[in-house]
């Protein structure tokens, strides 16, 4: 399988049911540690890093995904440009098969493909890496008492499993990168020597049909989250889905219409579903915020 077949989205916009506010984003633009960050609410104990896909942190999905998750815990949820201005251009999620279709020309496979290899060595651990484990390492040193959790999509999903890794949760002055994390279809995960580490709460959200994942790890992960992962970690699995992001964020409203192109070829990751399957966007959705309000009420 090739990478540049994990990227096709939707690109979602518009209002949830329960929004009656004009507004299409709910939260704001600043700069956080050094970085620019969209901003969801403002709880001064509890704080949610958003650690996207390679769409990076502007895009409009991830950034309805912070409103939705702040306003459901009531943490402040941050989406910072971990990417340094180079997210992957949203552009090539035009070259990648439209639901209904098999395949696009050749040539514009072989052209998304390239540079979504590139984008990713630009992009290595030892890059972009290094500049999530400061931007966690300072929010655990603005405020040792504040609790900090991280939601990883994709690209981000890995980045945040390890983070909660055993070796890099523990800093030297005794306090901890992430308290818990939450990953959805992780791209290019080890297993098990990356998730094997991991020592704090984990929800894994995984599509039965993700091409990166074979059955047999996914039956693996299965079982070290039943016999090896830390109290309160947890494993769902979406029958027929394959990879990409879960998130149910309806395609409509002002800015769809002023940014939807006739013609635009919009796809679906996240996580991409075949016909029929609508349900496990919403399901994966609730799942990232029961986890998240089962850890905030448990005061350890």
């Amino acid at each position: 399988m090739s990478d540049q077949d994990s990227l096709a989205q939707t690109v979602h916009v518009g209002h949830t049911t329960d929004r009656e506010s004009a507004q299409i984003l709910m939260g704001l633009e600043t700069v956080v540690h050094g970085l620019n960050t969209y901003v969801f609410n403002s709880s001064p104990i509890y704080t949610i890093v958003i650690i996207p896909d390679v769409f990076g942190w502007q895009f409009i999905n991830t950034r309805l995904i912070a409103d939705e998750i702040g306003d459901k815990t009531g943490a402040t949820v941050y989406v910072p440009d971990f990417m340094n201005g180079d997210s992957f251009p949203l552009k090539y999620n035009n070259f990648v098969p439209s639901q209904g279709s098999t395949q696009q020309p050749l040539r514009l496979r072989l052209r998304t493909a390239v540079a979504l290899k590139l984008w990713l060595y630009r992009h290595r651990d030892s890059e972009c890496g290094a500049t999530i484990n400061e931007f966690f390492k300072n929010l655990c040193l603005e405020n040792p008492n504040r609790r900090v959790f991280a939601a990883g999509y994709s690209w981000g999903a890995r980045q945040a499993i390890l983070l909660a890794g055993r070796s890099r949760s523990i800093l030297n002055s005794g306090f901890r990168y992430v308290d818990a994390v939450y990953a959805a279809s992780p791209l290019k995960l080890t297993f098990p020597e990356e998730l094997h580490p991991v020592g704090k709460p984990i929800c894994l959200a995984l599509g039965s049909d993700d091409k990166f994942l074979s059955k047999n790890s996914i039956e693996e992960f299965k079982n070290w989250i039943g016999q090896k992962a830390p109290p309160g970690s947890e494993i769902h699995v979406y029958p027929g889905a394959p990879h990409g992001k879960l998130a149910p964020i309806p395609k409509q409203g002002d800015y769809w219409e002023a940014n939807h192109r006739p013609g635009d070829n919009v796809t679906d990751f996240a996580v991409q579903e075949r016909p029929g399957q609508n349900h496990n966007k919403r399901a994966a959705m609730d799942q990232a915020e029961r986890f998240f309000n089962k850890i905030l009420d448990d005061p350890n």
